[in-house]
This record gives C-alpha cells, structure tokens and sequence, in this order.
C-alpha cells in the first residue's frame, strides 16, 4: 500500500538516493530508507536539501515531489508526466475551450460560487448549525468564535494555513492527471487559480470534523495546564492523514462535476 511521505525542514534533512529508496538524513539520528515503490508522494514543509540523484530516483517512479513553505502555501512541484497514453479525460481541453469564450471566466466563477455555496449549506443542514449564517464572511467569523475557546488565534491561522496548502498540493497532482496544468497560461492569464478555488469547496465540507480535531487538543490542554491548546506544527499533517480517505473522495467528487460542468458549457463536448 503506498503512502505520503512526509519530510519537515524545521530539522536538518538531507534527501539522498539509496538505490531504490530514498535516504532522509538528520544530523544527530540514523539514516532512514523510503523505497520509493510504497510512496504515492513526497510532501516537504520548509527547507530540506536534496540531492538531484534523488529527486531523478522519484521522477523516474512518478512520484511526484511538493514543496510547501513554512506557513502551508504551495512553492514548487516536481514530477515526471506519464507516458501510458492520454489522460482519461480531456479536461483541460474542456477548460480551455471555455475561457476562449467571451464570458468564460464569468461561467466558470459562477460555477465555483455555486459549489462554494452549496457547501455552506450541506454545512450548515448536516449539523446542529440550523442557525449559521451561509454568507461566507459570516459563517467563518462564527466557526472561528467556536474554536477560539481551545486555541490561539496565531495557532488556527497557521493550522489553516498548513490544511489549504496540503490539500492544494494534494488537488495540483489529481488536475494534471485529468489533465489540467494549475499553471497553464490560459489560467494565469484569467487569474483562475483552480487548484485554490477547489481546496476552499473542499474545506467547507472539512468544518466538522476540525471542529471535533481541535476541540480534542483544547480539551486535553485545559485538563493538564488549564489554558488554551498549542496547536503544533505538525497538527495539520496529523488532521490531513486522519481524513486523507474522505479529503481523496471529496476531491474526485468534486473534479467529476468540474468535468460535467465543463462538458455541458456552451462549446463543450457533448
């Protein structure tokens, strides 16, 4: 069964390749060896030094490299394109297809507003919430209210902050294979940052179960020191692996309506 790997730059590491492996090295400790066919992925948070050997060693595994900087957000990402062929669907053709038109971006915003709204109120009608508001300013300044009493503010900015990037990085890779480049010149051009406007959908939905995640750290702090919970770096990571099953379906339920999305927009293939 493959898995992520994680590597935090807050220590020394250096990433070598060992034949077929990965050696992570960190002064102090013994070396560590990753084979590289049980890793879907390598996720490094901060600044980790690698050999390009190493980075070669994952590219020729199609094991794709994200680089994320010390607050969450996306830096870099390497990888090696698959040769089996085409993608199963062309949704980046589709989506190109649609920003030449006049009013594409228009569509496509109201496309995303809408799943950013319908997401808000699957929020608020699954839980004991029937009083949220579904405004979005509002109802996070309300989520925050809620979570306050268990943590810092500087702790939850940084754990969100951790959460999107992650799940961006984890979006970027699932795009490319449906064959969307996040970094393609007819998105940049149009200001369309996909794989941001997909991880906000994708955190609505992620509300309660963070809720549940942070109040268990709140309280475990208060019974021991009798204050607010520290949030630890590494929380986010911890938060993402537990719901890595749902985030993964979360995520190819959603990029399945883009494509549908995308197949009936005016000029889209039928």
């Amino acid at each position: 069964m493959s898995r992520v790997l994680y590597l935090d730059g807050v220590r020394s590491l250096r990433v070598l390749r060992d034949g077929p492996a990965l050696r992570v090295c960190c002064l102090g400790e013994a070396d560590r060896l990753f084979p590289l066919g049980r890793l879907s992925r390598v996720v490094v948070l901060g600044r980790v030094d690698w050999t390009t050997d190493a980075l070669m060693a994952c590219a020729e595994e199609h094991v794709a490299v994200e680089f994320l900087r010390r607050n969450g957000t996306p830096k870099a990402r390497f990888s090696c394109v698959s040769d089996e062929g085409k993608p199963l669907v062309e949704m980046g053709v589709l989506l190109d297809e649609l920003l030449d038109a006049s009013d594409g971006d228009e569509r496509y915003h109201a496309w995303v507003a809408g799943q950013e709204t319908a997401a808000r109120l699957a929020l608020r009608n699954s839980s004991d919430w029937s009083s949220c508001p579904v405004e979005a300013g509002a109802l996070r300044r309300m989520l925050r209210r809620r979570v306050l009493p268990y943590v810092h503010g500087v702790d939850l900015d940084c754990f969100d902050s951790r959460l999107r990037g992650l799940i961006v990085a984890l979006l970027d890779g699932l795009l490319r294979r449906y064959g969307i480049d996040p970094g393609a010149p007819s998105l940049t051009v149009s200001g369309i940052n996909i794989a941001g406007d997909l991880a906000t959908i994708i955190l609505w939905e992620l509300e309660p179960g963070k809720l549940t995640f942070i109040r268990r750290f709140g309280r475990s702090a208060r019974r021991h020191t009798g204050g607010k919970a520290r949030l630890p770096l590494y929380s986010a990571v911890r938060f993402f692996e537990a719901q890595s099953d749902d985030i993964s379906e979360k995520s190819q339920r959603l990029l399945r309506r883009l494509h549908l999305f995308l197949l009936e927009a005016p000029g889209g293939r039928s």
